[in-house]
């Protein structure tokens, strides 16, 4: 490969507070990518994120300033980020639409090329677009950390209590119902790591807030049966909090709600069936077994039975977890989890998709050849 790559930025977050995806997406991958030889610039972060920005005037003429090759928008839109788009390629310099859960015609076809999740999302696109969408997955952030590890440093300090099955629930939503576990079975405890509150009081007074929202007579007393269950545990999201969890669990659980049908072949694909791998890789990379409704981005990535379980019912949801209340399964499926992930959504191996992502792009953008791209393993 020739010369690093200048590469502006322009975020849907701001650095020194970023929701998760722009803290995956691009702040993990920035001091990759300087290592690779690439000089990476944050042109444009809002102070509140916001998928639709009013980017600043003369920000086109910062980016040539900059001498810049390419300039990645990361899940932004509308007619701001379009008129920049159109100054760029009048200053020469190339446009790549970064995202994650929606689908954008309009920001693909007006970009030189694009970076998205999982290899559904980009199926979704109009086909005459697709030679122009290129997969990076979310890495794994944290790949030293080991339930396995943990397992054998908790020895000894306490009696296991082999009869409860411990559950762990990461969400960036603030759940009041759990889908496909109405009912707990006696032996299951589930912790929620979501976006709640601190505080068991302050948590009390948003679930009464909750409880004020438009909801239909028979959903009361699940809302009631939720808030007071002795097994559920609903505790505030922190990036360390949530390794704690994952730490202290049993299994991982992924349950969702799916009352909303998908149906490709007629354009229904409903929010739940865009998402990407990100929530499983993140418990099977600390070797949890995880269960999981079954979504397109988790169907690449689960052998089930073997590093997870993919469930469709709520029978199948009562089966996959009483057998995983055997802790010799439960160590052979967190291996093997733990094992089919690591390699393929390594942050190095994210850093080199998006690099080779990068130089394609620009060289589509000055109408050279890419060339031979040296292929980058498990892309």
């Amino acid at each position: 490969m020739g010369p690093g790559l200048r590469v502006g930025f322009v975020l849907l977050s701001a650095p020194e507070r970023p929701i998760p995806s722009t803290r995956v997406a691009v702040l993990n991958m920035l001091p990759l990518l300087a290592a690779r030889g690439h000089s990476c610039h944050v042109l444009h972060a809002p102070e509140v994120a916001t998928e639709r920005p009013d980017l600043p005037e003369g920000l086109a003429r910062h980016a040539r300033q900059l001498a810049l090759d390419v300039v990645v928008l990361q899940k932004v839109s509308g007619p701001s980020v379009l008129r920049f788009c159109a100054d760029l390629r009048q200053s020469g310099i190339a446009t790549c639409f970064m995202f994650c859960d929606v689908i954008d015609t309009t920001m693909v076809e007006s970009t030189d090329g694009s970076v998205v999740v999982t290899a559904f999302l980009k199926s979704l696109h109009p086909p005459r677009l697709q030679s122009r969408m290129h997969v990076v997955h979310d890495g794994v952030e944290r790949p030293n950390a080991s339930r396995f590890d943990a397992l054998n440093e908790r020895r000894g300090a306490a009696p296991e209590r082999s009869n409860i099955l411990r559950a762990v629930l990461v969400t960036s939503a603030q759940l009041w119902r759990v889908p496909q576990l109405a009912k707990l079975p006696s032996w299951l405890e589930l912790t929620i790591v979501g976006r709640y509150a601190g505080s068991v009081a302050a948590r009390w007074r948003e679930a009464g807030w909750a409880a004020r929202r438009p909801v239909q007579p028979e959903a009361w007393p699940r809302l009631v049966r939720f808030v007071l269950h002795p097994r559920i545990r609903c505790v505030p999201w922190s990036e360390e909090r949530v390794y704690r969890e994952l730490l202290l669990a049993d299994v991982g659980v992924i349950p969702v709600d799916q009352t909303q049908p998908m149906d490709v072949a007629r354009g229904v694909v409903p929010d739940w069936a865009r998402k990407s791998e990100n929530r499983l890789t993140l418990k099977m990379a600390v070797g949890l077994p995880v269960v999981a409704s079954r979504i397109p981005a988790y169907e690449a990535v689960v052998e089930s039975g073997h590093n997870a379980y993919l469930v469709d019912t709520p029978a199948q949801w009562l089966s996959a977890l009483e057998a995983l209340r055997d802790p010799a399964l439960r160590d052979r499926i967190g291996r093997a989890a733990r094992a089919s992930v690591l390699p393929r959504f390594s942050m190095e191996r994210q850093a080199a998709l998006l690099e080779r992502a990068l130089s394609e792009i620009v060289a589509r953008h000055r109408g050279v050849p890419a060339g031979n791209a040296t292929p980058v393993e498990g892309a």
